[in-house]
């Protein structure tokens, strides 16, 4: 008889007589009327069995066969040591228990165990924009429930705080406005329509500043303007560009505040933290949004813009107050880099080449970029000042995608 400490299941241990093991393929044998060869349908693998004569004895051999007998009726796939072919995950399927008089301290059981598969039904994927979208909306909820701590309870913390809204109001305006004109417009966007959300989204804007005396509400409006910046006729590169300027121009509107060690003093810098936390996150967030949803030209235009989004990242973390609020900005970071440039694009590079002679933009599109972009890329991509001719003077050096 084998030695006794042969295997295990769930820790159980056994010993083992035989073992065998049963697989190979599902198939239908199909026959057809005059045919002397029938056809296979192969409905794939068959499950893989394996059945196991094992046995358990000694003095106690009541306690260990029942003890294994609870192991195998266990609900659930469970860790088997086999001593043939090592640590398996399976499930059992049946088992039968003998013993007899003659043998009364061995208790024998065959069983059969599967390997088990996992019930994969349809799962809804999360793309990275939702992602980041979702993250994003989670970082300034918390930013501008934060600022219910603002305090308002006096004239002049309130007089103060109306102050630095106002400005961060009038520095989201100027914006707008910038992000309006006809340059910035994405192609093919009705100016006028345009123009008019730009004096809706000011109005609104204005009204930032009545909701002072309620500051989380005023935080959420000021946060959705900073959001509603994208909409103003912009492409999602464009409105990244957009946000990028947008954050420089805070950042300065924020160093002229500068307040005393007094108890007034104290409380104007922890409000003025809480519309940091505000200002910088809608900001940041609002430009991770955009640069993932970009539609970049090449891979050159979205490293640039992987590394500005990095640095408009590093500008907030290293003024928010709330370490959650941190710990979200730093996941949402990596988030975005991670999918910029998205995984299933493959960008072209800008390459400088010379040219002999001035030639027609159509053949520079095609000879040296292989035909894969129009002469009007040609003509953005060098700044070309004759729209039928490249380059500008014969023996300068153009700027390619390959």
């Amino acid at each position: 008889m084998a030695p006794f400490q042969d295997g295990s299941f769930r820790g159980v241990a056994f010993g083992t007589l035989a073992h065998s093991v049963e697989g190979g393929r599902r198939t239908i044998t199909h026959e057809f009327p005059l045919k002397d060869v029938p056809f296979l349908e192969d409905l794939g693998l068959k499950a893989r069995t394996f059945s196991m004569d094992l046995y358990v004895l000694g003095d106690d051999v009541s306690a260990r066969r029942d003890e294994l007998t609870k192991a195998l009726e266990q609900k659930g796939p469970g860790t088997l040591v086999h001593p043939y072919l090592g640590v398996l995950t399976v499930q059992v399927t049946g088992y039968s228990l003998s013993e007899t008089y003659d043998e009364q301290r061995i208790a024998k059981f065959s069983v059969t165990f599967v390997f088990p598969g996992k019930l994969e039904s349809p799962k809804a994927v999360t793309s990275v924009s939702g992602s980041v979208s979702s993250l994003s909306t989670t970082s300034t909820l918390l930013a501008c429930a934060n600022a219910s701590e603002i305090d308002v309870s006096s004239s002049k913390t309130q007089s103060q705080v109306t102050e630095i809204v106002g400005t961060l109001s009038d520095t989201v305006q100027t914006a707008a406005q910038q992000a309006a004109q006809p340059s910035s417009v994405a192609t093919g966007t009705d100016l006028a329509a345009t123009f008019q959300k730009t004096s809706s989204f000011v109005q609104t804007l204005g009204s930032v500043v009545e909701l002072v005396s309620h500051p989380e509400l005023m935080a959420a409006a000021l946060a959705d303007c900073v959001f509603q910046l994208a909409n103003l006729g912009m492409t999602p590169f464009q409105a990244f560009r957009a946000y990028n300027r947008l954050l420089t121009d805070v950042q300065l509107a924020f160093t002229k505040y500068h307040f005393p060690e007094s108890a007034l003093g104290l409380t104007m810098s922890a409000n003025l933290a809480r519309i940091q936390d505000v200002m910088f996150t809608a900001v940041v967030t609002s430009a991770a949004a955009q640069a993932v949803d970009a539609d970049y030209r090449t891979n050159d235009q979205a490293l640039s813009a992987r590394s500005d989004l990095a640095q408009m990242f590093q500008v907030a973390m290293s003024s928010v107050s709330d370490d959650v609020l941190f710990g979200y900005l730093q996941d949402l970071l990596a988030l975005s880099l991670a999918a910029i440039p998205s995984a299933d694009k493959a960008l072209p590079n800008l390459v400088k080449i010379r040219v002999s002679a001035q030639l027609p933009t159509l053949v520079l599109a095609y000879d040296l970029m292989s035909g894969s972009v129009d002469e009007s890329t040609v003509i953005e991509l060098n700044g070309v000042r004759n729209p039928w001719m490249a380059p500008n003077t014969s023996g300068s050096e153009i700027v390619v995608l390959r």
